[in-house]
């Protein structure tokens, strides 16, 4: 079985919320090692903030990979839900796949390297499920709405959060990829980190 593993990036989260989504991974790997199902897990490689080592023994970030007898991962220190997805399944000893993209923009290049957007599509081609990790929107009330938000376009005040787009999580690439999935007929689990 593939899951993916999507969310947003470590700058839209606390760092409060960041253990909160870490240990909801945890849970989701831990519950398909427990039920025997034999599991791929799959993420995005998110390019945010500094490519270094993370120390898996002593949960600490590193600059080089300098401790030979302790499980390291090569990652983003910044890179969020994708990054975390990343250690936890190497925590847990579990197939694991990266999909980066090979350009930091939303659209393929020119030069036909791939975006976020062609990378994203690939890891919904690959998905039996995909979990999609999100912070809480603060903007909105707990139906997605705000009121206060005026839509430009239709002069109109907005009931919709411009900010979530009433998903009542904060909108991401994570949230673009799940809603795809959907369209495509995939199995979608979201979850909000309060």
């Amino acid at each position: 079985m593939n899951v993916v593993i999507v969310g947003a990036d470590s700058r839209k989260f606390t760092e409060e919320q960041l253990r909160i989504a870490k240990r909801e991974i945890a849970s989701l790997l831990i519950n398909y090692q427990a039920n025997w199902i034999d599991t791929t897990i799959i993420s995005g490689g998110c390019p945010v903030g500094k490519k270094r080592w993370y120390d898996i023994s002593c949960d600490e970030w590193r600059d080089v990979d300098d401790v030979d007898d302790h499980l390291t991962v090569e990652a983003y220190d910044q890179g969020g839900i994708d990054t975390l997805a990343k250690i936890v399944a190497t925590e847990l000893w579990m197939k694991f796949i990266e999909i980066s993209p090979e350009v930091n923009q939303w659209n393929d290049a020119p030069n036909c390297a791939k975006g976020f957007k062609s990378r994203n599509l690939e890891m919904v081609k690959m998905a039996d499920i995909l979990y999609c990790i999100s912070p809480k929107c603060y903007n909105c009330d707990e139906w997605g709405r705000t009121g206060t938000d005026y839509d430009a376009d239709n002069m109109e005040w907005s009931i919709i959060c411009t900010k979530c787009k009433g998903t009542k999580s904060v909108w991401n690439g994570g949230m673009w990829t799940s809603f795809e999935a959907e369209r495509q007929g995939k199995k979608v689990v979201r979850i909000v980190v309060p």
